[in-house]
């Protein structure tokens, strides 16, 4: 996996993927397992490219976690990730980086102005889907 492309796991479990702003789509196909609920690829293309018109067919899919991806469109952002019991590592993003969180837990500092783009599943049910992790627990 190139540097470009970091894994932030727990064990065997991977908790979010991080995509640098410089990493180049090698054509390896998509950067997330086939059975992630969220698919991530960055596509690169030649100008005059054309993608064909297309419907994407309406599927009945069972969701089993709350994933979202988040953009870096500006700024500094200090991410911090989590377990379920504790604080595992901080990372730094910049303009240009993206970040799929998986599973677990995460914060965010912004160390700059930041303008980030999130994506996630819904419908949004509100505050009621989200766990708040106490920070006395934190390393």
């Amino acid at each position: 996996m190139s540097t470009l492309i970091e894994k932030i796991t727990d064990g065997k479990d991977v908790l979010a993927i991080i995509v640098r702003s410089n990493y180049k789509d090698d054509s390896a196909g998509f950067i997330t397992d086939n059975d992630n609920e969220l698919q991530l690829r960055v596509h690169e293309y030649k100008k005059d490219h054309l993608i064909n018109p297309h419907v994407h067919k309406k599927l009945k899919r069972t969701i089993n976690s709350s994933q979202e991806f988040i953009y870096i469109d500006n700024g500094v952002v200090e991410v911090t990730f989590f377990n379920k019991n504790r604080e595992l590592e901080k990372k730094i993003l910049r303009s240009g980086d993206m970040l799929l969180h998986i599973d677990g837990g995460h914060s965010f500092k912004m160390i700059e102005e930041s303008k980030l783009v999130v994506i996630k599943q819904g419908p949004y049910i509100g505050s009621g889907e989200k766990i708040l992790i106490d920070s006395r627990e934190r390393i």
